[in-house]
């Protein structure tokens, strides 16, 4: 299990280190940069991204190099995208009560674990990969639509969850019988007895 923590570190924590082992204010910071102090200040608080030419001044004025401080930058802002997605997929997690997430464990679809609220926002991610779709809703727009594409024997069979899964294993399947039939048969032959 990947453990991510639930916070973030922006570049202006390195900024701030450097400025307090140098014994130097963030004035003086702005004056060697030829930033203002607000810039210098949004900078250090994460509110303002390090770019190129920001990060060449840094190297010159702080040390290390461009690189160094536009990753710093990148990890941050993926940090963030990663904590927006971590409670996004938390918001998301009542849909599994429309899927048959059991079934789809114990078919091997998504990795079996127990549905508790801290295993719940994995799943959520794991499903709409299995899916093929961003969010919920475009899992909802995208299946409802093709619930009256098929005929159903009793009215009450209309659990758009269970035939979505079912949908999405076929169109999985097809994709993966027609990806290994497109293969020249010498091909396959001339492989097949390496495994």
């Amino acid at each position: 299990m990947e453990i991510t923590p639930d916070w973030v570190s922006p570049p202006g924590d390195t900024i701030a280190d450097i400025l307090e082992e140098r014994d130097w204010t963030q004035v003086q910071l702005s004056e060697r940069l030829g930033y203002t102090t607000k810039h210098i200040s949004l900078l250090i608080n994460g509110k303002a991204p390090i770019n190129e030419e920001t990060a060449l001044k840094l190297e010159r004025v702080l040390g290390s190099t461009t690189a160094f401080w536009l990753n710093r930058e990148a990890q941050y802002r993926a940090g963030l995208v990663r904590i927006e997605e971590e409670n996004r997929l938390k918001e998301w997690t009542s849909w599994l009560d429309q899927l048959p997430v059991k079934e789809l464990m114990n078919q091997g679809v998504i990795p079996k674990c127990r549905l508790i609220e801290k295993n719940k926002p994995g799943l959520v991610k794991k499903l709409l990969q299995f899916f093929g779709v961003a969010s919920p809703e475009n899992w909802q727009n995208y299946y409802a639509g093709m619930e009256v594409a098929f005929r159903r024997t009793r009215e009450n069979q209309s659990d758009i969850g269970a035939i979505s899964t079912w949908l999405r294993l076929g169109e999985i399947r097809e994709y993966n019988r027609v990806k290994f039939t497109s293969y020249p048969i010498a091909y396959l032959n001339k492989y097949s007895n390496k495994y």
